[in-house]
């Protein structure tokens, strides 16, 4: 055997006794929502103020566990068009503060009483914060709310 061998062969056999991993392997996270909505029979209420053009309300969360930066996307099936422009019911991204907690906001008109939004969000499942490249949305979600 040459020496090259052998100083291989030591170097390789002192750092596998040398090194633990201290990688940690990655949670899933998940998400819950408070929608702070009235809920019954599978789904929210909204009452919708008809003498404003517009109804705000927050919808809050968490990211289980608690990730900073987590985004969270958001999509909602009713829109409102202003000079032939569609406008969303609903904000379209949020990221989550140091506790996992964020918010978003819905914001459906006033003639859409009577209609039921539905509400999709997808997020990343990696226990990692997200940034503009590296997110990939294979968790989502679907809220649905009656207007009246």
């Amino acid at each position: 055997m040459g020496s090259k061998t052998i100083i291989a062969g030591i170097f390789t056999l002192l750092l596998s006794i040398g090194c633990e991993s201290s990688v940690q392997p990655l949670q899933e996270v998940t998400v819950e929502l408070q929608p702070n909505l009235q809920y019954s029979d599978g789904y929210y209420y909204l009452e919708i103020d008809t003498t404003k053009w517009q109804t705000l309300h927050r919808i809050d969360g968490d990211i289980n566990p608690n990730v900073e930066y987590k985004r969270i996307e958001w999509m909602s099936n009713l829109v409102w068009y202003d000079d032939g422009e569609p406008v969303p019911t609903i904000n379209d991204r949020s990221y989550s503060d140091l506790n996992g907690r964020f918010s978003t906001m819905v914001a459906p008109t006033n003639n859409m009483r009577g209609d039921t939004m539905t509400i999709r969000y997808y997020y990343d499942t990696k226990d990692t914060s997200d940034s503009i490249n590296d997110f990939v949305p294979n968790g989502r979600g679907t809220l649905s709310i009656i207007l009246y």
